[in-house]
């Protein structure tokens, strides 16, 4: 954790015991009573979440990144579904635990991690609000979009092997914004090849106010901090600042840019580029 401190002073290696083993994090303690989860993309660990750990203490948050089970130093075998929502509630009880009280918590979720923490707060009622960034709207349509290109029959290998890690098509990160009822904050990049406006959009139009939109136009997948700087730092800090403070009273949209047609994935590429083809981070 040293070059990590050098970053961000005052953070603390911590770990607790989830449904799937030992969970690994980080967690620096903010001056306010507001405290926000980060979680990172397949095949990632909670590097991925240091700069974004950085902006939110900025602004006098507690954060929490943490390794999901399977991945970083968290045990498990990284099937995702219900071990990684369970893993997710296990960090909201850490820090009610470091409370002494039930803490306003949101949670921030990048690429896969997006959809892992949509599908925990709409179970969670103890996340008050959830910010997403390069987070696909429907997985099933996306391994569509991506394969069927090479021919049809490479589709269904596609959906056996998101069985095998967990992940079912047919939950969908835009039917978990439908149902929070909570701040929501969708970020998309315009330079994302990996996972590109059009299917990101469906959670902004799928899910119910109070929610923003926030399209950054010079964004790959990830590192949005060093593409997009104040652009990104300021509309993440006022977002949990604010949803935290007053959770029900958020509406106004962070960017003009929002999505203009809620069915917009329909007109996504046929084949986004592979995440090895990108200097983005993983899905």
């Amino acid at each position: 954790a040293a070059p990590a401190r050098r970053v961000l002073p005052g953070l603390e290696e911590v770990s607790w015991t989830s449904s799937s083993g030992r969970v690994s994090g980080w967690f620096a303690r903010g001056s306010s009573e507001g405290a926000v989860l980060l979680v990172h993309g397949s095949g990632g660990n909670r590097e991925q979440m240091l700069e974004e750990m950085r902006v939110l203490h900025d602004r006098e948050l507690s954060v929490l990144a943490f390794d999901l089970p399977g991945h970083g130093a968290s045990e498990g075998d990284g099937r995702y579904g219900e071990p990684m929502r369970r893993a997710i509630s296990s960090a909201v009880d850490f820090l009610e635990r470091d409370a002494s009280h039930e803490p306003l918590t949101g949670i921030f979720g990048f690429s896969l991690g997006g959809h892992v923490a949509l599908q925990a707060a709409a179970q969670d009622a103890r996340l008050r609000a959830v910010a997403v960034a390069g987070t696909p709207a429907d997985l099933g349509r996306q391994a569509e979009l991506e394969y069927e290109s090479f021919g049809s029959w490479f589709v269904g290998p596609a959906f056996w092997a998101m069985r095998l890690r967990g992940l079912d098509p047919d939950e969908r990160a835009e039917d978990a914004a439908a149902r929070l009822a909570r701040p929501l904050l969708v970020i998309a990049g315009g330079r994302d090849s990996i996972v590109p406006r059009a299917w990101v959009e469906p959670i902004y139009a799928r899910a119910s106010s109070p929610k923003q939109w926030l399209f950054l136009s010079r964004a790959e997948h990830g590192h949005y901090v060093a593409s997009s700087g104040d652009e990104f730092t300021r509309a993440l800090g006022d977002f949990f600042v604010t949803a935290l403070a007053a959770p029900v009273s958020l509406a106004a949209p962070v960017s003009q840019a929002a999505p203009m047609n809620p069915t917009a994935a329909q007109t996504a590429p046929r084949r986004a580029a592979t995440p090895t083809a990108s200097a983005g981070r993983a899905l």
